[in-house]
């Protein structure tokens, strides 16, 4: 028995813009691969979070300011320290483990930008560029 989902899957798959988003999708994720392992070094930055990301879980010292900024006084949000905690554990303090993990992040909420862009602006291609900018920034 073919259902309501299964004819709007099928309507999806058929549309233009989806297979060229698609195409589109997997080119950034082929040139966001090849540079990948050229991004990740493992500068000031990267060393200072992932201390401060190794002395969360093993002692759980709780964090309530995030990295610091070049503003003095200025904070980004402490999520971020959390956030890093599940690929170090992960990876066992690899930061190209870290790396891989944001890398299939980002990838990963394609889908919800396009959802997003589509409930914002009612348009597909809109929708459509939106995907194609945030795919490849």
């Amino acid at each position: 028995m073919i259902t309501h989902e299964s004819m709007k899957l099928s309507k999806i798959l058929r549309d233009k813009y989806f297979l060229v988003l698609i195409a589109i999708v997997f080119l950034a994720v082929f040139v966001a691969l090849k540079n990948l392992i050229f991004q990740t070094t493992f500068g000031y930055d990267m060393s200072r979070d992932a201390y401060e990301a190794h002395s969360i879980f093993p002692g759980m010292h709780i964090k309530i300011l995030g990295p610091g900024t070049d503003i003095q006084g200025m904070y980004h949000g402490v999520m971020w320290y959390y956030l890093l905690v599940i690929p170090y554990l992960i990876g066992q303090g690899d930061p190209h483990i870290a790396a891989s993990f944001f890398f299939i992040l980002t990838f990963a909420t394609v889908p919800l930008v396009w959802l997003l862009s589509q409930r914002l602006f009612r348009d597909k291609s809109i929708s459509f560029v939106a995907v194609v900018l945030y795919s490849f920034s």
